[in-house]
C-alpha cells in the first residue's frame, strides 16, 4: 500500500480509518517527532470537507493537557486537506475496558479528568457531541511525539491513568452559539449509546453543554457496569430505548458501586437537560466531593418522581397497563373459581365411585372454562401487541400485571403439569417476566425468576426433549443471559455461547424451515456482524452478512408459506431486504461495488412485491434501497443509472414528506438525494436540471431550518449549496470563454425566491 506524500513529513504506516478520513503515523523531518496525520478521503464532498475543517478549527481553539493537540492544518500538492496532530500510542479507553467494569474510585477519577477537559472546550464555545470511550485515547508515559513513544496499547483496565487520557475526534463538534453544525448527511449526530435525548430526537434547535454532560454520565455508567446505559439490537432500537425508558440503576448491575457515585451518574443521565448538572465543571466538582468523602450535591430521585416521569413520557402505556390490570384481575378471579370447582369435584370422585360420569363431565367443563379464560386474556395481549408491533420492546407496558399474569399461568400449569400447552404458556410467560424485571432494574427479582425458569427447563426439557417452543425459548434465555448479565465470569459466558451455537445448529438441522428458528439464527449472526464492524474487520462483516442474508431470506419464505397475515408477510420481506442492504454496505466498504450492485438489485426486486403505500416502513426501505443503489452506481461511474436510482428514491421521499411533513428526516434525505442528483446531472451537461434540483433542495432545506434552525444536516447543506453553484458558474465560464452569470440569479431573480420549483423535473 502506497503512503501519501506530505511535505515535511515521512509517512510510515496507516493506523486507522473511518467514514471521513484515514489516519497515518508519520515522522516530522524538521523536529524529529512522531505525529498522527489525518487526511480527508473525499475532498470533493462539500459535507465531509466542512466537517473536516470544523474539526480542525475546534481542536485548534482548545488548549488543555487532556485534549489532543493540533500542530498543523494544510493541503497536499494535490489539494487534499490534512491535519497534523499529537500522536498517542496507548490505544483507546474502549480497548482498555473491553466490556469490563473498573473500580469505583478509578471510574470517578477518569470522569473527573474528562469533565475538566470538556469544560475547557465549553469555555471556548465548543461542544464535542460524540464523547465515548472509543474517542478517548490513552497516552503512555513515553508519549512525547518521538518515535520512541510507539508502544503497544494495554487492554488492562487496571493500568488506566486518568492524567494520561486525551479526548479526540471533534468531527461532530459545533459552536455553542453562532456557528453551523457539520456532520455527514443522513447520519445521526453522535453515537446512539452515548447520545443525550435532545440530541437523538433532533427536536432541540440549540443543544447546550448538557449533551456532553449526558455523554460523560454514559461513560461513567459503562466504567461502573461494563456496558452503556442503553443497549438495543441496533442503533434505531437503542435510540427508542433512550427516548422512552429510564436507565437501570447501576447498583442493580453491580452492587459494589457506592450509592453517591450512582446518584451522580443518574443525574447526568436525566432525560431533561435542565435536571442534569448545569456544566461539566459542576459535574467535576461533585465527583471531587465524592473522592474527598464529602457530601455530594446531587440527590437521588424518589419513587414518586420515577413513576411520574414514566407516566408523563408514556401516557398511552399507562392506559394500556390499566386495561391489563382489569383483564388480569378478572382472569385470576376466574381461575380461582375454577380451582375451587376442580377441588370439589376431586373430593366427590374420592367419595362417590358412582359419580365417575359426572366427574368426567365436570372436568370437561372446567377445561373448557379454563381454555376460554386463557384465550380471552391472551387475545387482549395479542391485539395490543399487533397495535404496538412497530415500537421496540413494547412488553414493558405489561409490567404492572406481569406478576399477576405469571401467577395465573403458574397455577394453571401446577393443576395439570402433564398438559404441554399449559407448560408452553407457563414457560413463555416466565421468560417474558424475567426480561421485564431486568429491564426495570429489579435485579433480585429478575435473578429469582431466572432461577425458576431454569428449574422449569430442567423439568420440562427431559420430558419434552423435541418440543420446538421449549427449545427455542431455552436458547433465547441463554442468549439474553450472555447479552445482559454483568456478573457472569468469562468462562461461563463462553460456555453459554457454545451451548447456544450447538443448540442452534441442531435446531437448524431438525427444523430448517421453521420461521422462529431462522429468525433466531439471523439475530445471532447480526450480533456477530456488529462485533466484526466494531473491530474494523469488514471482510468478516461481509462473510457474516452473506450468512445473515441467507437466513433472513429463508425466514421471509417461511413466513410467506405460513398462515400469517399479509402484514406479517410484508414484514418478513422487509426483514430480508434490510439484511441485504447491510450486506451491500459491507461489500461497498471492501471495494466490491459490482457484488453490492447485484445484491441491491435482488433486494429491490423483493421489495417490489410489497404493495406501494402498504406501510410507512416498506416505503422508507424502498427509498433507502434506491438511494444505496445510486451510491453504488456512482462508484461504478454509471452516472445515468445513478440519476435514475436517485429519481426513484426521490419519488418515495416526496410522498413521505407530503404524508409526514413534520418528520424532518424525510426532508433531509430528499434534499440529500436532490443535491447528489444535481451533481450528476451537471456532469452530464444537464445544467438546467441541476439548477432546478438545487432550487428544490434549497426549498426543503429552508423548510427544515424553519422548523429546526439548528438542524445539523440542513445547516451543512445550506452552506454547501453556494459553493456548488460557484463551481457550476466557473465551469460554465470555462466552456464559453467569458464570465458567466451566477447560477443563483436568472433574469434578476434569486433562487431564494419562494417560487422555486417544489419537485425535481
Amino acid at each position: 500500500m502506497s503512503m501519501p506524500a506530505i511535505p515535511g513529513y515521512e509517512v510510515t504506516d496507516l493506523i486507522g480509518r473511518g467514514g471521513m478520513g484515514r489516519v497515518y503515523r508519520a515522522t516530522d523531518r524538521r523536529l524529529g517527532r512522531t505525529v498522527a496525520v489525518k487526511m480527508l478521503v473525499d475532498a470533493d464532498d462539500p459535507e465531509l470537507l466542512s466537517r473536516f475543517e470544523a474539526e480542525a478549527k475546534a481542536v485548534a481553539s482548545i488548549s488543555h493537557p487532556n485534549i489532543t493537540r493540533l500542530f498543523e492544518f494544510a493541503r497536499t500538492e494535490q489539494g487534499t486537506p490534512y491535519c497534523v496532530m499529537e500522536y498517542i500510542a496507548g490505544g483507546t479507553l474502549a480497548d482498555a475496558l473491553a466490556g469490563r467494569p473498573v473500580e469505583a474510585r478509578l471510574a470517578a477519577k477518569i470522569v473527573q479528568t474528562l469533565a475538566h477537559a470538556i469544560q475547557s472546550a465549553h469555555a471556548q464555545g465548543i461542544l464535542h457531541r460524540d464523547l465515548k470511550p472509543a474517542n478517548i485515547l490513552m497516552a503512555t508515559q513515553g508519549d512525547s511525539g518521538s518515535a520512541a513513544s510507539d508502544v503497544a496499547a494495554t487492554t488492562h483496565a487496571e493500568s488506566i491513568r486518568p492524567e494520561l487520557l486525551r479526548v479526540t475526534d471533534f468531527g461532530l463538534a459545533r459552536r455553542i452559539a453562532g456557528e453551523s453544525d457539520v456532520t455527514r448527511t443522513g447520519q445521526i449526530v453522535g453515537t446512539p449509546s452515548y447520545m443525550a435525548p435532545e440530541q437523538a430526537s433532533g427536536m432541540v434547535s440549540k443543544p447546550g453543554p448538557g449533551v456532553d454532560v449526558y455523554a460523560l454520565g454514559a461513560i461513567l455508567f459503562e466504567l461502573l457496569t461494563g456496558r452503556p446505559p442503553f443497549v438495543g439490537a441496533d442503533g434505531v432500537e437503542t435510540i427508542m430505548l433512550l427516548l422512552t425508558e429510564d436507565p437501570v440503576a447501576p447498583r442493580s448491575l453491580n452492587p459494589l458501586i457506592p450509592r453517591d457515585l450512582e446518584t451522580i451518574c443518574l443525574k447526568c443521565l436525566e432525560k431533561k437537560a435542565s435536571k442534569r448538572y448545569r456544566s461539566a465543571a459542576d459535574l467535576a466538582e461533585d465527583v471531587t466531593r465524592f473522592l474527598e468523602d464529602r457530601p455530594i450535591l446531587a440527590r437521588p430521585a424518589s419513587t414518586r418522581e420515577r413513576l411520574f416521569k414514566w407516566a408523563r413520557r408514556n401516557p398511552w402505556k399507562a392506559v394500556a397497563s390499566g386495561l391489563f390490570v382489569v383483564s388480569g384481575c378478572a382472569a385470576i378471579v376466574g381461575i380461582v373459581l375454577l380451582q375451587s370447582a376442580y377441588s370439589e369435584v376431586t373430593q366427590v370422585n374420592g367419595q362417590l365411585t358412582t359419580a365417575n360420569e359426572d366427574l368426567r363431565k365436570r372436568n370437561t367443563e372446567i377445561r373448557q372454562a379454563r381454555d376460554l379464560a386463557q384465550d380471552a386474556l391472551e387475545g387482549v395481549v395479542d391485539r395490543l401487541r399487533d397495535q404496538l408491533q412497530d415500537v421496540p420492546r413494547a412488553t414493558p407496558i405489561m409490567m404492572e400485571t406481569s406478576r399477576e399474569s405469571l401467577e395465573l399461568h403458574r397455577r394453571s400449569y401446577s393443576l395439570q403439569p402433564d398438559d404441554l400447552d399449559l407448560a408452553r404458556s407457563y414457560i413463555t410467560a416466565l421468560y417474558g417476566h424475567v426480561l421485564l424485571e431486568w429491564l426495570y432494574g429489579n435485579q433480585d427479582a429478575s435473578s429469582q425468576a431466572y432461577l425458576e425458569l431454569q428449574s422449569a427447563f430442567d423439568t420440562l426439557l427431559p420430558k419434552y426433549p423435541n418440543d420446538l417452543v421449549l427449545r427455542v425459548t431455552y436458547l433465547k434465555s441463554i442468549v439474553d443471559r450472555g447479552q445482559y448479565s454483568t456478573t457472569l465470569d468469562p468462562a461461563q459466558l463462553e460456555d453459554d455461547l457454545k451451548t447456544v451455537e450447538s443448540g442452534l445448529e441442531e435446531l437448524l438441522k431438525q427444523h430448517s424451515t421453521s420461521s422462529e428458528v431462522l429468525k433466531l439464527a439471523s439475530i445471532v449472526v447480526k450480533q456477530k456482524m456488529t462485533q466484526a464492524a466494531n473491530a474494523g474487520d469488514y471482510e468478516k462483516y461481509v462473510s457474516l452478512g452473506k450468512e445473515r442474508a441467507d437466513f433472513a431470506k429463508r425466514y421471509a419464505s417461511a413466513v410467506a408459506e405460513s398462515p400469517a397475515t399479509e402484514t406479517q408477510k410484508d414484514l418478513g420481506i422487509i426483514w430480508q431486504v434490510q439484511a441485504e442492504r447491510d450486506l451491500a454496505t459491507g461489500l461497498l466498504a471492501t471495494g466490491n461495488s459490482g457484488q453490492a450492485l447485484t445484491v441491491l438489485q435482488a433486494a429491490l426486486a423483493a421489495i417490489a412485491t410489497v404493495p406501494q403505500d402498504s406501510s410507512r416502513a416498506a416505503d422508507f426501505e424502498r427509498g433507502q434501497l434506491n438511494f444505496a443503489m445510486a451510491r453504488v452506481q456512482e462508484t461504478l461511474s454509471d452516472a445515468k443509472g445513478a440519476i435514475e436510482s436517485y429519481s426513484s428514491a426521490l419519488a418515495v421521499f416526496v410522498r413521505l414528506v407530503q404524508d409526514y411533513p413534520d418528520d424532518l428526516s424525510y426532508r433531509s434525505l430528499m434534499a440529500t438525494a436532490l443535491i447528489r442528483s444535481a451533481a450528476l446531472s451537471f456532469s452530464q451537461a444537464e445544467t438546467q436540471i441541476a439548477l432546478e434540483q438545487l432550487a428544490t433542495a434549497e426549498t426543503q432545506i429552508r423548510e427544515i431550518l424553519k422548523q429546526n434552525p439548528d438542524h445539523p444536516e440542513a445547516r451543512v447543506m445550506s452552506e454547501a449549496l453556494p459553493k456548488f453553484r460557484e463551481q457550476i458558474r466557473l465551469a460554465l465560464e470555462q466552456q464559453v470563454g467569458t464570465p458567466a452569470q451566477s447560477p443563483e440569479n436568472k433574469e434578476g431573480e434569486s433562487n431564494e425566491s419562494p417560487n422555486s420549483p417544489q419537485t425535481p423535473m
